[in-house]
């Protein structure tokens, strides 16, 4: 139990150092800028590790399938940048008959890998950025990546032009 002292002290202070805070760092009405709105994209290379050429391209049809963006080859022309890495590798094998233990025409192979990629706008401050993982026993790894990759940006996208039409 605190004193009765340390009470009084709380219950005069609080509010004032509130009022405080508030002078200090200023309190505006004026509104936020309007966020400036992303259609024209270029996708940088992922680097030079397996798959991320791959990788790439997938995510550049994926993209261009979106009749709100547009895919530009010169990052001057575009509203924002897309850049990072990405890589893909065989995990292992897999075959329907039990009894073989080693590679053979009827195993599958499973793929692993990684998409790490990071928005950035013209002022080359990343504004959004994910990292994208194929689910375990994938078949199809840069698919699975960059259908998540491009949804999630689609989806930021969407959010950041509602909220600046909103403003």
């Amino acid at each position: 139990m605190k004193p009765a002292g340390a009470q009084a002290l709380l219950r005069i202070s609080s509010p004032a150092l509130c009022c405080f805070c508030v002078a200090t760092l200023g309190w505006s009405g004026q509104a936020a800028p309007p966020l400036p709105e992303i259609r024209t994209l270029y996708i940088a290379s992922f680097g030079d590790n397996n798959g991320a050429r791959s990788l790439r391209e997938s995510l550049v049809r994926k993209l261009r399938s979106n009749p709100k963006l547009s895919i530009v080859d010169n990052p001057g022309q575009a509203d924002a940048v897309i850049g990072g890495s990405g890589e893909i590798w065989v995990k292992g094998y897999y075959s329907l008959n039990p009894r073989i233990r080693f590679n053979t025409h009827d195993a599958h192979p499973v793929y692993g890998g990684y998409l790490s990629v990071e928005l950035k706008d013209r002022n080359k401050e990343t504004i959004w950025s994910y990292l994208a993982t194929p689910p375990s026993g994938s078949e199809d790894a840069a698919g699975n990546m960059t259908s998540q990759m491009a949804k999630r940006l689609a989806a930021f996208l969407e959010g950041r032009s509602r909220t600046a039409s909103s403003r």
